[in-house]
């Protein structure tokens, strides 16, 4: 059994019932969202932030959630673990995904090429967050 994890960016007022029960597609712009299969918002996002800021991934990676039940959520991501993936200068995603691939989470089987892409646009996804004074969130499904 794996996870899809989607991350959005929307206003506070727009976590509805809907989009808890459903998830984001096709209810966001495609510039307010990112498919990411797998990737959970405490454990291994928590040690993306952990590696980028220091604090302990569960305290960066912690979350509230939003409403859902035991087999999907929606997530509001910590400030902290929003700006810290903002923060994150182009150039150095190379690095920054070489790091965080070495997690046990990744089993050894992706190297930091193939994770590029994720911290590109979570990245990129974050700024856009802070720009407009919004959070970070994850819906997530089993």
């Amino acid at each position: 059994m794996g996870i899809l994890t989607e991350y959005f960016t929307v206003d506070d007022d727009a976590v509805t019932p809907e989009l808890i029960e459903h998830g984001p597609y096709g209810l966001l712009p495609e510039e307010d969202k990112l498919i990411a299969k797998g990737i959970d918002p405490v454990v291994m996002l928590g040690q993306l932030g952990e590696q980028l800021t220091g604090v302990d991934f569960l305290e960066i990676g912690g979350s509230d959630r939003c409403g859902g039940g035991p087999e999907h959520s929606v997530e509001r991501l910590t400030t902290a673990m929003r700006d810290a993936l903002a923060a994150i200068d182009p150039a150095d995603v190379p690095a920054v995904a070489a790091t965080w691939v070495t997690i046990e989470e990744f089993g050894g089987g992706v190297n930091g090429p193939d994770m590029e892409w994720f911290v590109t646009d979570l990245s990129a996804l974050a700024r856009r967050a802070v720009s407009s004074g919004r959070h970070l969130y994850c819906w997530w499904s089993l």
